[in-house]
């Protein structure tokens, strides 16, 4: 499950089910923006780190520039659209998405995944750890409003 996504702050549930992909042994892969456009974006996604990195869940951070694509690839099916993986996108915003089966589409879109690795930095719980508490802060406190992001 390779998911990229400018605005992620997933709902419990499927926070849950990455961790339990990743537990399962599924290669679970989460390419987020370094910078974003809403300047607390990074701070709000970097509040899941601890729990997806814990549960094996691979996350990268794209470091060129904002990155606003929104990605899904699971096996041999995926999806391209503006859907984000946050509250308000899923529950309220018009959104479409483009679901991908053909096998050279689900090809492209997976060169095109890796292409973007390569710019990004992969996150560790160790450096996660390492982040000042200060920020950490802000951004469980943003949680509480995930409602309105």
């Amino acid at each position: 499950m390779w998911i990229t996504n400018a605005y992620f702050a997933p709902d419990i549930l499927l926070a849950r089910a990455l961790r339990v992909a990743a537990w399962g042994g599924a290669d679970v892969r989460v390419l987020v923006p370094k910078k974003s456009d809403i300047f607390f974006m990074p701070w709000v996604t970097e509040a899941f780190y601890h729990h997806l990195l814990r549960a094996g869940v691979r996350v990268y951070e794209f470091l060129p520039s904002i990155l606003h694509a929104k990605t899904l690839l699971i096996d041999d099916w995926g999806t391209i659209g503006s859907s984000n993986l946050n509250h308000r996108s899923l529950l309220h915003d018009l959104e479409a998405d483009f679901v991908v089966g053909h096998h050279e589409s689900i090809d492209a879109l997976a060169t095109l995944f890796e292409e973007d690795l390569r710019q990004s930095r992969e996150i560790f719980l160790g450096e996660w750890k390492g982040l000042p508490l200060s920020r950490r802060m802000v951004a469980k406190i943003l949680l509480f409003f995930r409602y309105f992001i």
